[in-house]
């Protein structure tokens, strides 16, 4: 039952932050993580979809973008890019505030 008990805990540990992470789509007007293939050129994708990249510039697979559109990230999405994270919530993951 012990190590019932201490599985569970470190699955909620490890899990939650990705659950938080992933759960609920991203907000207008608020940084959020584009995750996309490196084949893509970001900055393109970014400006045709209706919004700005606002680093880094260096990561091959992600950016952070942001857009006052609200069908910024379907549009993205229909670009090509494989998921888009709120940024705010990966920024409570790591203790900022955006």
């Amino acid at each position: 039952m012990q190590k019932i008990l201490i599985v569970a805990t470190l699955c909620v540990g490890v899990f939650a932050p990705v659950a938080n992470l992933l759960a609920g789509p991203p907000q207008v007007s608020v940084p959020a993580l584009v995750i996309l293939p490196p084949w893509l050129d970001a900055g393109l994708l970014v400006l045709a979809s209706g919004g700005r990249v606002i680093g880094p510039e260096t990561a091959p697979f992600a950016r952070f973008v942001v857009s006052d559109d609200p069908s910024f990230f379907p549009r993205l999405v229909e670009a090509g890019a494989w998921w888009v994270f709120d940024g705010q919530r990966l920024a409570s993951l790591c203790g900022a505030n955006v």
